[in-house]
């Protein structure tokens, strides 16, 4: 989700209408986050099961050839400010609102959120009724 941000590492994902909006994000190399070399988005160690399996990217403007992908993950650790688990449990489920609207409007690409904050709620909490559903 790096490269849905802007410059103030604020996510817009209401930018990215369709498919081939993101595909296109994706093959700038450019991200919110500064990773890597200044502002590129190095796409290798983020997508996982790629189209084409071994990516070709400009080291130097981040354009690559990647067309597809399976899977891709990014962090996003509670860095600044003192947070409350309720306080980061909150943005969890707004982060979540987001993701199901755009699962709506999207036709090959579905997003999930995996949380640390969820994972302990989850485990915190009625853990037999947990344990049922496996």
């Amino acid at each position: 989700m790096s490269f849905l941000t802007d410059s103030t590492n604020t996510i817009m994902m209401s930018s990215y209408t369709t498919d081939a909006a993101i595909v296109s994000a994706v093959q700038s190399g450019k991200g919110g986050f500064a990773q890597g070399n200044k502002n590129i988005l190095e796409v290798s160690p983020v997508f996982g099961g790629t189209t084409p399996k071994k990516i070709v990217q400009d080291a130097t403007t981040g354009v690559n050839d990647i067309t597809g992908a399976k899977v891709g993950l990014m962090g996003f650790p509670f860095v600044q400010g003192n947070w409350t688990e309720d306080q980061i449990l909150e943005f969890d489920k707004g982060i979540q609102a987001k993701l199901v609207e755009f699962n709506e409007k999207s036709t090959y690409v579905t997003t999930h959120l995996f949380s640390q904050a969820a994972l302990r709620d989850a485990f915190s909490s009625d853990i037999q009724g947990d344990l049922a559903l496996v």
